[in-house]
């Protein structure tokens, strides 16, 4: 485990609710998000490995794909940055 996943808010509740579908779901998941002292390195870590699936750092898939797409210099950034490499955004 990263160390910050030690202090993550979402572990104190169903993993599956962070990967469910349905809006009510993502609502919910991005409600604990947002009480979360480790959102910004989830985030973080969900953009650098390209997590395709879940809410991370607060945001769902489509929406770390949107970001990543709108800021190509966070995409440079992020892939200079040590740890894992991310693939091109297409």
């Amino acid at each position: 485990m990263i160390e910050w996943e030690e202090m993550a808010r979402c572990l104190r509740h169903d993993p599956d609710l962070f990967f469910a579908h349905g809006a009510a779901h993502v609502r919910r998941a991005k409600a604990i998000c947002t009480r979360c002292e480790v959102r910004g390195e989830c985030l973080e870590y969900a953009l650098k490995t390209r997590v395709d699936s879940g809410v991370w750092g607060g945001m769902n898939e489509r929406e770390r794909r949107a970001l990543l797409r709108r800021q190509p210099a966070l995409v440079r950034h992020l892939d200079a940055s040590p740890g894992h490499r991310m693939a091109s955004v297409s």
